[in-house]
């Protein structure tokens, strides 16, 4: 008889205290834009980070648009201007229509030309951290760059280094940079 009494008030006793545990995504349903709730937190889709509320609405490549201005040191295999040079060039960085992932990046290092970089998470442990990385990337006249650029949206400073290997007629160059830009 006892064995028949304990084991429903064993159920109902169950049944009450996880009736009692909260959802700690209950309050977050709807809210995360375009990331799902864990644990109680906003975790961001591919191509988004948090505002400041916590919401996933922010588009990777927001952080690096703009105007920038600064200087590069390169060393050039070039026939017609080898060796190390600097050079302080303009740079514009632009958003790609639709894209969530990528950026358009023109005049990197004065070479006037057109290349769409993919913008990355730099480390899995800080989800802020965006990394500009492309490899083999070839812009319209067939040349290759390869590279990776680092945004400090404290100091607006754009750095990194990259490698192009320019081909043209009669044989190819490679110049390797290092670059230092400031968003203006």
């Amino acid at each position: 008889m006892i064995k028949k009494l304990l084991f429903p008030a064993l159920v109902g006793a169950m049944t009450m205290f996880a009736s009692c545990e909260s959802d700690p995504c209950k309050d977050l349903e709807g809210k995360c834009g375009t990331g799902t709730c864990f644990d109680g937190t906003c975790v961001c889709d591919e191509g988004y980070e948090a505002d400041a509320a916590g919401v996933c609405n922010v588009e990777w490549p927001t952080k690096f648009i703009g105007d920038y201005l600064g200087s590069e040191v390169s060393t050039s295999t070039d026939p017609n201007g080898s060796g190390t040079f600097n050079l302080s060039t303009p740079c514009v960085i632009k958003a790609v229509t639709g894209s969530t992932t990528s950026v358009r990046v023109e005049n990197l290092g004065g070479f006037q030309t057109t290349i769409t970089v993919n913008v990355k998470k730099a480390n899995s442990s800080d989800a802020s951290a965006l990394n500009l990385d492309f490899t083999d990337v070839a812009d319209a006249g067939g040349d290759k760059w390869s590279g990776v650029l680092t945004y400090d949206p404290a100091t607006k400073k754009l750095s990194g280094s990259y490698t192009l290997v320019d081909n043209y007629t009669g044989g190819s160059y490679t110049t390797t940079s290092v670059i230092n830009y400031t968003k203006q």
